[in-house]
């Protein structure tokens, strides 16, 4: 957690970058130049599929427009490994340094993708967004953010949250409910959107029969916090809904408590033995060869929203264990049946079997909506940095 001390130190040390600097802002770069934009998040490539289901998105949809981009983000690690797998970005260290020059040298900001606006991972995107707002602030440049979500009500409450996005020029939401509560912080500066993996699901899965396996049912669940006892919950759920084979789906490989591959190291070897591990990785998803289809399950019970969304895409039931405020936003958007946690057995069990697929038609037209979001935002981007539109 960023004590006050930390916070002040890092004021002061941008305020000595400020002195030091001849001006602050750049020279205005109108005409033919690229719009340059820092993108502020600095989740990427800590191995975490969804993300990268999100930023493919959003890259597809900009290399369709005939604008001139340079982007930039700084991360703690695998700058490297992103630079090899998004060069459209240029990859930077996560130091102030880094921070400072890039945002100094953008036209604007961006909060691209995730879940900002939460404090159940831990408090680290209240503080880096508080020192993102910070520099923004002290350089004059704008802040938007792109295919957001909200993780409940109540953490728009939070001054470093609260401050950050009354200075927001505008921000398109992954959801409804997520652009409510946006909405109700700072009136007027919310549109509700779309996530934008559904942009890269859509080119993905155009044309390709959905059909899978109806013998199947897969299982993916990550949980913050320890009250979920999955151990204890999954077979009486594999009882309960009997399948020839079942998954245990990984949208995110790292071994931290409560993510999937932490249970899969606690199940015992009986239950391992029942299930076939699965990865949702970018390379088997999002690659160019044809999906096997055969080998997703044609019932989904996930407590993870990207994993859900795909899910969704590939024509299987899907049931929602909301563990956030987004996963929740998930289920009403698309009438999902959805339960609180793993413990709810027998509403899972008959919640799945209630479970309807849903259309090609609607998901295609949420696609849309993401691809518009972008579009919107490029659009007001370039013009307020008096680029070019061609």
């Amino acid at each position: 957690m960023q004590s006050i001390l930390e916070r002040w130190r890092f004021r002061l040390n941008i305020r000595v970058r400020q002195l030091m600097s001849y001006h602050l802002r750049q020279p205005a770069r109108r005409g033919n130049h690229p719009l340059k934009v820092h993108i502020g998040h600095a989740f990427w490539g800590a191995g975490n599929a969804g993300d990268d289901f999100m930023l493919l998105g959003f890259l597809r949809e900009i290399g369709r427009q005939r604008r001139r981009v340079g982007f930039t983000c700084c991360v703690p690690e695998n700058w490297e490994l992103l630079a090899k797998r998004y060069p459209e970005i240029t990859w930077l260290p996560y130091t102030i340094d880094a921070r400072w020059n890039a945002i100094r040298s953008a036209d604007c900001w961006l909060g691209l993708g995730g879940t900002p606006f939460q404090t159940d991972s831990g408090r680290f995107f209240e503080c880096q967004l508080d020192q993102e707002w910070f520099m923004c602030q002290v350089l004059a440049k704008p802040m938007d953010f792109l295919g957001i979500g909200v993780e409940n009500s109540f953490v728009m409450q939070r001054p470093q949250f609260r401050r950050a996005f009354m200075s927001v020029r505008h921000c398109w939401a992954c959801d409804e409910r997520s652009a409510k509560w946006l909405d109700e912080a700072n009136p007027g500066r919310t549109t509700s959107a779309a996530d934008l993996a559904n942009i890269l699901f859509r080119e993905r899965f155009a044309g390709q029969e959905r059909n899978p396996d109806p013998h199947a049912i897969g299982f993916l669940f990550n949980f913050e916090k320890p009250t979920e006892n999955v151990i204890d919950a999954l077979p009486v759920l594999m009882q309960g809904l009997p399948a020839e084979r079942a998954f245990w789906l990984v949208q995110d490989p790292r071994l931290l408590p409560g993510m999937e591959n932490d249970w899969w190291r606690r199940f015992s070897e009986s239950l391992r033995q029942r299930l076939t591990i699965f990865n949702l990785d970018r390379e088997s998803t999002c690659s160019t060869s044809p999906v096997d289809f055969l080998k997703w399950p044609a019932k989904v019970i996930s407590s993870r929203y990207h994993g859900a969304l795909l899910a969704v895409w590939i024509g299987a039931k899907v049931l929602i264990v909301a563990r956030s405020g987004k996963l929740t936003g998930l289920a009403d958007q698309f009438g999902l049946p959805r339960v609180n946690s793993v413990s709810e057995v027998s509403e899972i069990i008959s919640g799945v079997s209630a479970a309807a697929t849903i259309s090609l038609d609607r998901l295609e037209s949420l696609a849309e909506i993401a691809a518009a979001s972008v579009r919107d935002w490029l659009t007001e981007a370039s013009v307020s940095a008096g680029k070019e539109i061609e």
